[in-house]
C-alpha cells in the first residue's frame, strides 16, 4: 500500500544524492517528481530552495531560471520534457545564429 512512499526513501541512494547538493525546486509542488526529489533532499540534508513568485521580482518568474539556477549554484536540475525542450531550442537558436568559419 505505501511501497511508493517506501521507494522513494531508497531512490537517493540510487540517484546518489548527497548533503553537499543544492536543488531549485521549481515544479508545483503537488507534481509527483517534485515530491519525491524534494523527499530526497531532506533524507539527505541537501540544501533545497524554492523558486516562487511572492515578490514578483526575478524569482519565481520562468523566464529567469537560468539565471536564478545559476546565482544559488544548483548541483541538480530535474526538470519535465517542455523545460529541456526549451533548453535544446534555445541552444540550437544559438548554434543556428553563429557564423561557423571554414578554411
Amino acid at each position: 500500500r505505501y511501497l511508493n512512499i517506501a521507494a522513494t526513501f531508497t531512490l537517493h541512494k540510487d540517484l546518489q544524492f548527497n548533503h553537499k547538493d543544492i536543488y531549485l525546486s521549481y515544479l508545483p509542488l503537488p507534481h509527483l517528481m517534485e515530491r519525491t526529489i524534494a523527499n530526497c533532499m531532506f533524507i539527505v540534508g541537501a540544501f533545497l530552495v524554492y523558486f516562487f513568485n511572492y515578490f514578483r521580482v526575478s524569482c519565481g518568474n520562468p523566464a529567469k531560471i537560468k539565471e536564478d539556477s545559476a546565482a544559488i549554484r544548483t548541483t541538480i536540475f530535474i526538470s519535465v520534457p517542455r523545460v529541456f525542450n526549451r533548453i535544446v531550442e534555445a541552444v540550437n537558436h544559438t548554434v543556428d545564429a553563429l557564423e561557423i568559419k571554414t578554411n
